[in-house]
Protein backbone atom coordinates (compact mmCIF):
# COMPACT_ATOMS: atom_id res chain seq x y z
CA UNK A 1 0.00 0.00 0.00
CA UNK A 2 3.19 2.53 0.00
CA UNK A 3 3.66 2.30 -3.29
CA UNK A 4 0.09 2.64 -4.03
CA UNK A 5 -0.06 5.91 -1.86
CA UNK A 6 3.04 7.44 -3.89
CA UNK A 7 1.14 6.89 -7.59
CA UNK A 8 -1.77 8.32 -6.40
CA UNK A 9 -0.10 10.79 -4.87
CA UNK A 10 0.72 11.99 -8.16
CA UNK A 11 -2.57 11.18 -9.66
CA UNK A 12 -3.83 13.23 -6.76
CA UNK A 13 -1.32 16.15 -7.71
CA UNK A 14 -2.67 15.83 -11.65
CA UNK A 15 -6.23 15.70 -10.72
CA UNK A 16 -6.25 18.47 -7.93
CA UNK A 17 -4.90 20.43 -10.63
CA UNK A 18 -7.60 19.60 -13.05
CA UNK A 19 -9.93 20.54 -10.92
CA UNK A 20 -8.98 23.73 -9.03
CA UNK A 21 -8.74 24.97 -12.41
CA UNK A 22 -11.57 24.01 -13.76
CA UNK A 23 -10.45 22.01 -16.70
CA UNK A 24 -12.67 19.16 -15.71
CA UNK A 25 -15.37 19.28 -18.88
CA UNK A 26 -15.43 16.78 -21.96
CA UNK A 27 -13.94 18.88 -24.74
CA UNK A 28 -16.09 17.33 -27.25
CA UNK A 29 -20.30 17.70 -27.62
CA UNK A 30 -21.80 14.63 -27.22
CA UNK A 31 -25.33 13.93 -28.71
CA UNK A 32 -25.84 11.51 -26.29
CA UNK A 33 -24.90 12.90 -23.09
CA UNK A 34 -25.25 16.86 -24.55
CA UNK A 35 -22.68 18.09 -22.08
CA UNK A 36 -21.12 21.57 -22.54
CA UNK A 37 -18.23 23.41 -20.88
CA UNK A 38 -18.27 27.04 -21.31
CA UNK A 39 -15.02 29.21 -20.89
CA UNK A 40 -16.56 32.79 -19.93
CA UNK A 41 -14.76 36.04 -20.17
CA UNK A 42 -15.04 39.99 -19.52
CA UNK A 43 -13.50 41.87 -22.04
CA UNK A 44 -13.72 45.88 -20.81
CA UNK A 45 -11.18 47.55 -22.79
CA UNK A 46 -11.88 50.68 -23.47
CA UNK A 47 -15.34 51.30 -21.23
CA UNK A 48 -15.77 54.04 -18.90
CA UNK A 49 -15.63 52.95 -14.91
CA UNK A 50 -19.49 52.87 -14.67
CA UNK A 51 -19.69 50.21 -17.63
CA UNK A 52 -16.25 48.29 -16.38
CA UNK A 53 -18.62 47.68 -13.31
CA UNK A 54 -21.54 46.76 -14.91
CA UNK A 55 -19.62 44.51 -17.41
CA UNK A 56 -17.77 42.75 -14.16
CA UNK A 57 -21.14 42.08 -12.48
CA UNK A 58 -23.40 41.48 -14.75
CA UNK A 59 -20.90 38.59 -16.38
CA UNK A 60 -20.03 37.04 -12.98
CA UNK A 61 -23.69 36.60 -12.35
CA UNK A 62 -24.19 35.26 -15.92
CA UNK A 63 -21.15 33.19 -15.03
CA UNK A 64 -23.19 31.91 -12.18
CA UNK A 65 -25.95 31.25 -13.95
CA UNK A 66 -24.28 28.58 -15.62
CA UNK A 67 -23.33 26.77 -13.45
CA UNK A 68 -26.92 25.97 -12.00
CA UNK A 69 -27.40 24.79 -15.19
CA UNK A 70 -27.72 21.08 -15.51
CA UNK A 71 -24.76 19.76 -18.46
CA UNK A 72 -22.76 22.42 -18.01
CA UNK A 73 -19.61 22.99 -16.78
CA UNK A 74 -18.11 26.73 -15.99
CA UNK A 75 -14.21 27.57 -16.78
CA UNK A 76 -14.39 30.84 -14.85
CA UNK A 77 -12.41 33.75 -15.56
CA UNK A 78 -10.62 33.14 -12.31
CA UNK A 79 -9.57 30.12 -13.69
CA UNK A 80 -8.56 30.99 -17.49
CA UNK A 81 -6.07 33.56 -16.12
CA UNK A 82 -2.67 31.44 -16.45
CA UNK A 83 -3.74 30.80 -20.25
CA UNK A 84 -5.69 34.69 -21.69
CA UNK A 85 -3.10 37.21 -21.64
CA UNK A 86 -4.29 40.47 -22.54
CA UNK A 87 -3.77 40.10 -25.82
CA UNK A 88 -5.19 37.16 -25.69
CA UNK A 89 -8.21 38.57 -24.58
CA UNK A 90 -8.48 41.09 -27.31
CA UNK A 91 -7.67 38.34 -30.22
CA UNK A 92 -10.20 36.05 -28.72
CA UNK A 93 -12.54 39.26 -28.74
CA UNK A 94 -11.88 39.65 -32.45
CA UNK A 95 -12.78 36.04 -32.62
CA UNK A 96 -9.21 34.68 -33.67
CA UNK A 97 -10.14 30.96 -34.14
CA UNK A 98 -6.15 29.79 -33.76
CA UNK A 99 -6.65 31.18 -30.08
CA UNK A 100 -10.01 30.06 -29.52
CA UNK A 101 -8.62 26.51 -30.88
CA UNK A 102 -5.60 26.83 -28.71
CA UNK A 103 -7.68 28.16 -25.39
CA UNK A 104 -10.37 25.25 -26.23
CA UNK A 105 -7.87 22.53 -26.09
CA UNK A 106 -6.47 23.93 -22.02
CA UNK A 107 -9.52 24.13 -21.26
CA UNK A 108 -11.63 21.25 -22.60
CA UNK A 109 -14.05 23.87 -23.46
CA UNK A 110 -16.65 23.69 -26.01
CA UNK A 111 -18.13 27.09 -26.23
CA UNK A 112 -15.78 30.32 -25.47
CA UNK A 113 -18.08 33.55 -24.46
CA UNK A 114 -16.14 36.62 -24.41
CA UNK A 115 -18.81 39.52 -23.11
CA UNK A 116 -18.68 43.80 -22.38
CA UNK A 117 -21.48 45.97 -21.12
CA UNK A 118 -22.67 49.76 -21.44
CA UNK A 119 -25.49 51.47 -20.24
CA UNK A 120 -26.88 53.56 -23.73
CA UNK A 121 -29.48 55.73 -22.26
CA UNK A 122 -30.56 55.76 -18.94
CA UNK A 123 -32.76 53.39 -19.43
CA UNK A 124 -31.11 50.91 -22.13
CA UNK A 125 -28.59 48.55 -21.78
CA UNK A 126 -26.66 47.32 -24.80
CA UNK A 127 -24.63 43.83 -23.94
CA UNK A 128 -22.34 42.21 -26.58
CA UNK A 129 -21.11 38.62 -27.16
CA UNK A 130 -18.34 36.71 -29.13
CA UNK A 131 -19.66 33.44 -28.85
CA UNK A 132 -17.15 31.01 -30.77
CA UNK A 133 -18.29 27.32 -30.34
CA UNK A 134 -16.06 24.47 -31.31
CA UNK A 135 -18.11 21.14 -31.77
CA UNK A 136 -17.18 17.57 -32.47
CA UNK A 137 -16.02 18.45 -36.58
CA UNK A 138 -12.96 20.00 -35.27
CA UNK A 139 -14.13 24.09 -37.32
CA UNK A 140 -14.92 26.99 -34.99
CA UNK A 141 -17.50 28.77 -35.41
CA UNK A 142 -18.01 32.60 -34.58
CA UNK A 143 -20.82 34.76 -34.41
CA UNK A 144 -21.03 38.37 -32.54
CA UNK A 145 -24.50 39.74 -31.77
CA UNK A 146 -25.54 41.78 -29.47
CA UNK A 147 -28.80 42.52 -27.25
CA UNK A 148 -30.33 45.07 -25.71
CA UNK A 149 -32.57 45.17 -22.48
CA UNK A 150 -34.14 47.25 -20.31
CA UNK A 151 -32.11 48.89 -17.09
CA UNK A 152 -35.30 49.95 -15.46
CA UNK A 153 -35.08 47.02 -12.68
CA UNK A 154 -31.63 44.93 -12.25
CA UNK A 155 -33.32 41.67 -11.25
CA UNK A 156 -35.51 41.80 -14.37
CA UNK A 157 -31.86 42.83 -16.89
CA UNK A 158 -29.72 39.68 -15.06
CA UNK A 159 -32.84 37.59 -16.43
CA UNK A 160 -33.30 39.09 -19.88
CA UNK A 161 -29.73 39.21 -20.62
CA UNK A 162 -29.02 35.51 -19.36
CA UNK A 163 -32.00 34.38 -20.93
CA UNK A 164 -31.80 36.14 -24.17
CA UNK A 165 -27.61 34.54 -24.27
CA UNK A 166 -28.60 30.85 -23.31
CA UNK A 167 -31.68 30.96 -26.50
CA UNK A 168 -28.16 31.57 -28.88
CA UNK A 169 -26.19 28.97 -27.32
CA UNK A 170 -26.91 25.05 -27.83
CA UNK A 171 -28.96 25.20 -24.69
CA UNK A 172 -31.87 24.97 -23.42
CA UNK A 173 -32.94 27.27 -20.19
CA UNK A 174 -35.55 24.79 -17.82
CA UNK A 175 -38.59 26.61 -17.36
CA UNK A 176 -38.18 26.49 -13.21
CA UNK A 177 -34.84 27.83 -13.54
CA UNK A 178 -35.24 30.66 -12.16
CA UNK A 179 -37.29 30.02 -8.95
CA UNK A 180 -35.38 30.03 -5.81
CA UNK A 181 -32.77 32.14 -8.08
CA UNK A 182 -32.12 35.25 -5.74
CA UNK A 183 -30.48 37.93 -8.15
CA UNK A 184 -29.47 41.83 -6.89
CA UNK A 185 -32.65 43.73 -6.35
CA UNK A 186 -30.65 46.96 -5.90
CA UNK A 187 -28.73 49.31 -8.70
CA UNK A 188 -26.57 50.82 -6.22
CA UNK A 189 -25.59 47.43 -4.48
CA UNK A 190 -25.11 45.77 -8.55
CA UNK A 191 -22.42 48.19 -9.14
CA UNK A 192 -21.11 48.04 -5.70
CA UNK A 193 -20.69 44.20 -6.81
CA UNK A 194 -19.10 45.26 -10.08
CA UNK A 195 -16.36 47.50 -8.36
CA UNK A 196 -14.97 45.08 -5.92
CA UNK A 197 -14.40 42.72 -8.57
CA UNK A 198 -12.68 45.71 -10.26
CA UNK A 199 -10.41 46.19 -7.24
CA UNK A 200 -9.64 42.82 -6.76
CA UNK A 201 -8.50 42.01 -10.81
CA UNK A 202 -6.17 44.90 -10.21
CA UNK A 203 -5.10 43.33 -7.29
CA UNK A 204 -6.10 46.05 -4.69
CA UNK A 205 -6.92 43.27 -2.56
CA UNK A 206 -8.00 44.82 0.79
CA UNK A 207 -10.27 47.82 -0.95
CA UNK A 208 -11.80 44.72 -2.87
CA UNK A 209 -12.85 43.16 -0.46
CA UNK A 210 -14.35 46.28 1.72
CA UNK A 211 -16.05 47.15 -1.48
CA UNK A 212 -17.83 44.00 -1.18
CA UNK A 213 -18.13 43.58 1.88
CA UNK A 214 -20.66 47.02 1.86
CA UNK A 215 -22.49 45.85 -0.88
CA UNK A 216 -22.96 42.28 0.88
CA UNK A 217 -23.99 45.15 4.05
CA UNK A 218 -26.37 46.60 1.49
CA UNK A 219 -28.01 43.52 0.10
CA UNK A 220 -26.72 40.35 1.11
CA UNK A 221 -27.99 38.60 -2.45
CA UNK A 222 -26.81 34.89 -2.97
CA UNK A 223 -24.44 35.51 -5.91
CA UNK A 224 -22.39 37.83 -3.81
CA UNK A 225 -22.12 35.34 -0.94
CA UNK A 226 -20.90 33.18 -3.59
CA UNK A 227 -18.49 35.11 -5.06
CA UNK A 228 -16.91 35.74 -1.67
CA UNK A 229 -16.83 32.01 -0.30
CA UNK A 230 -15.35 30.99 -4.47
CA UNK A 231 -12.88 33.53 -4.11
CA UNK A 232 -11.68 32.68 -0.70
CA UNK A 233 -11.69 29.45 -1.65
CA UNK A 234 -9.49 29.43 -5.04
CA UNK A 235 -8.00 32.68 -4.25
CA UNK A 236 -6.76 33.50 -1.05
CA UNK A 237 -6.92 29.95 0.48
CA UNK A 238 -9.03 31.24 3.61
CA UNK A 239 -10.81 28.50 4.57
CA UNK A 240 -12.39 30.04 7.17
CA UNK A 241 -13.67 32.88 5.37
CA UNK A 242 -15.01 30.85 2.91
CA UNK A 243 -17.25 28.21 5.11
CA UNK A 244 -18.66 31.46 6.86
CA UNK A 245 -20.14 33.13 3.13
CA UNK A 246 -20.91 29.77 1.86
CA UNK A 247 -22.75 27.76 5.13
CA UNK A 248 -24.29 31.39 4.95
CA UNK A 249 -25.93 30.52 1.23
CA UNK A 250 -26.64 26.62 2.49
CA UNK A 251 -28.70 27.97 5.63
CA UNK A 252 -31.29 29.94 3.30
CA UNK A 253 -30.82 27.87 0.22
CA UNK A 254 -29.92 24.38 1.23
CA UNK A 255 -30.41 23.10 -2.28
CA UNK A 256 -27.46 25.35 -3.82
CA UNK A 257 -25.27 22.85 -5.89
CA UNK A 258 -22.66 25.71 -6.55
CA UNK A 259 -22.69 26.71 -2.65
CA UNK A 260 -22.21 23.10 -1.69
CA UNK A 261 -19.18 21.79 -4.04
CA UNK A 262 -17.38 24.74 -2.99
CA UNK A 263 -17.75 23.76 0.78
CA UNK A 264 -16.53 20.35 -0.17
CA UNK A 265 -13.66 22.07 -1.62
CA UNK A 266 -12.93 24.01 1.02
CA UNK A 267 -13.54 21.00 3.43
CA UNK A 268 -11.15 18.67 1.69
CA UNK A 269 -8.50 21.15 1.43
CA UNK A 270 -8.64 21.98 5.48
CA UNK A 271 -7.87 17.76 5.44
CA UNK A 272 -11.67 17.36 6.48
CA UNK A 273 -12.36 14.82 4.23
CA UNK A 274 -15.46 12.98 5.94
CA UNK A 275 -17.01 16.27 5.47
CA UNK A 276 -15.96 17.37 1.96
CA UNK A 277 -17.28 14.21 0.79
CA UNK A 278 -20.63 14.74 3.09
CA UNK A 279 -21.15 18.25 0.81
CA UNK A 280 -20.11 16.56 -2.46
CA UNK A 281 -22.87 13.59 -2.46
CA UNK A 282 -25.14 16.13 -1.55
CA UNK A 283 -24.18 18.35 -4.54
CA UNK A 284 -24.28 15.18 -7.09
CA UNK A 285 -28.16 14.55 -5.34
CA UNK A 286 -29.38 18.10 -6.17
CA UNK A 287 -27.67 18.55 -9.51
CA UNK A 288 -26.62 14.91 -10.82
CA UNK A 289 -24.83 16.34 -13.81
CA UNK A 290 -22.24 18.16 -11.96
CA UNK A 291 -19.20 16.48 -13.49
CA UNK A 292 -16.82 17.86 -11.26
CA UNK A 293 -18.61 16.92 -8.07
CA UNK A 294 -17.89 13.38 -9.37
CA UNK A 295 -14.25 14.21 -10.78
CA UNK A 296 -14.11 15.08 -7.01
CA UNK A 297 -15.29 12.50 -5.17
CA UNK A 298 -13.26 10.41 -6.47
CA UNK A 299 -10.25 12.60 -5.52
CA UNK A 300 -11.86 12.57 -1.62
CA UNK A 301 -12.89 8.63 -1.88
CA UNK A 302 -8.88 8.39 -2.70
CA UNK A 303 -8.07 10.24 0.45
CA UNK A 304 -10.38 7.65 2.48
CA UNK A 305 -9.11 4.51 0.82
CA UNK A 306 -12.64 3.65 -0.05
CA UNK A 307 -11.53 2.54 -3.72
CA UNK A 308 -15.01 1.23 -4.92
CA UNK A 309 -16.90 4.60 -4.17
CA UNK A 310 -13.52 5.99 -6.54
CA UNK A 311 -14.57 3.35 -9.69
CA UNK A 312 -18.47 4.54 -8.94
CA UNK A 313 -17.87 8.57 -9.30
CA UNK A 314 -15.23 8.39 -12.13
CA UNK A 315 -17.92 6.15 -13.87
CA UNK A 316 -20.42 8.89 -13.38
CA UNK A 317 -17.84 11.45 -14.62
CA UNK A 318 -17.20 9.16 -17.82
CA UNK A 319 -20.95 9.10 -18.36
CA UNK A 320 -21.28 12.63 -18.20
CA UNK A 321 -18.31 13.34 -20.16
CA UNK A 322 -16.52 10.15 -21.77
CA UNK A 323 -13.70 12.31 -23.42
CA UNK A 324 -11.31 13.05 -20.74
CA UNK A 325 -8.37 11.01 -20.51
CA UNK A 326 -7.40 11.94 -16.80
CA UNK A 327 -10.40 10.11 -15.53
CA UNK A 328 -9.95 7.50 -18.02
CA UNK A 329 -6.69 6.97 -16.75
CA UNK A 330 -7.71 7.51 -12.77
CA UNK A 331 -9.80 5.17 -12.90
CA UNK A 332 -7.86 2.52 -15.22
CA UNK A 333 -5.57 2.89 -12.01
CA UNK A 334 -7.96 1.87 -9.17
CA UNK A 335 -9.39 -1.08 -11.30
CA UNK A 336 -5.69 -2.60 -11.28
CA UNK A 337 -5.23 -1.72 -7.66
CA UNK A 338 -8.61 -3.54 -6.89
CA UNK A 339 -7.54 -6.60 -9.46
CA UNK A 340 -10.07 -5.77 -11.98
CA UNK A 341 -7.31 -6.44 -15.15
CA UNK A 342 -9.82 -6.33 -18.03
CA UNK A 343 -11.55 -3.40 -16.84
CA UNK A 344 -8.41 -1.86 -16.26
CA UNK A 345 -6.65 -2.36 -19.67
CA UNK A 346 -9.95 -1.00 -21.32
CA UNK A 347 -10.32 1.82 -19.49
CA UNK A 348 -6.55 2.88 -19.76
CA UNK A 349 -7.15 1.85 -23.25
CA UNK A 350 -9.45 5.07 -23.75
CA UNK A 351 -7.22 6.71 -22.06
CA UNK A 352 -4.38 6.23 -24.44
CA UNK A 353 -7.08 6.61 -27.53
CA UNK A 354 -7.92 10.53 -26.00
CA UNK A 355 -4.21 11.48 -25.31
CA UNK A 356 -1.33 9.10 -25.41
CA UNK A 357 1.27 11.67 -25.35
CA UNK A 358 0.57 12.77 -21.70
CA UNK A 359 -0.72 9.48 -20.31
CA UNK A 360 1.98 6.63 -22.14
CA UNK A 361 5.38 7.35 -19.87
CA UNK A 362 3.22 8.16 -16.88
CA UNK A 363 1.65 4.52 -17.48
CA UNK A 364 4.55 2.80 -17.77
CA UNK A 365 6.05 3.89 -14.15
CA UNK A 366 2.99 3.86 -12.13
CA UNK A 367 2.86 1.47 -9.65
CA UNK A 368 -0.88 1.40 -9.36
CA UNK A 369 -0.15 -0.63 -12.33
CA UNK A 370 2.06 -3.35 -10.99
CA UNK A 371 -0.74 -6.23 -11.09
CA UNK A 372 -0.53 -5.84 -14.84
CA UNK A 373 2.76 -4.52 -15.72
CA UNK A 374 4.02 -7.95 -17.14
CA UNK A 375 1.22 -9.40 -18.86
CA UNK A 376 1.14 -9.23 -22.48
CA UNK A 377 -1.77 -7.97 -22.74
CA UNK A 378 -0.29 -4.88 -20.41
CA UNK A 379 2.76 -4.49 -23.07
CA UNK A 380 1.37 -4.27 -26.29
CA UNK A 381 -1.26 -2.38 -25.47
CA UNK A 382 1.61 0.45 -24.29
CA UNK A 383 3.40 -0.58 -27.46
CA UNK A 384 0.66 -0.04 -29.71
CA UNK A 385 0.23 4.16 -28.56
CA UNK A 386 3.73 4.50 -28.21
CA UNK A 387 4.12 9.17 -28.90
Amino acid sequence: MENCEVSASLKRVILTIVILTALLGSRAECEWHEHHTIVYLSYVEGLDQQDVWLSLATDNVTAFNFEYMPDVSLVHEFETEMFVSGGDLELLWKGDKDKSRLLAGRTNADIIIVARHRRISGDKIASRFRVNYMPLDGTVRSAVFELRTDAESVTDFQKDVFSELVERLPLRLDANFWDGRELAADWHVFYLFGEGVSLLRNDRIEAGLNTLRSALHENAFRDLNYFLGKFFVTRQFNFQLATKYLTAIIKEHPDDPGARYQLGLAYRLMGEYDRAAEQLEKTVAIKPGFLEAYIYLGTIYTDLGDLDKVIHNYKAALEIAPFMPSVWYSLASVQALTGNAQDALFSLRRCLELDAETFYRLAGSDTDFASIRHTAEFNQLLSGYKP
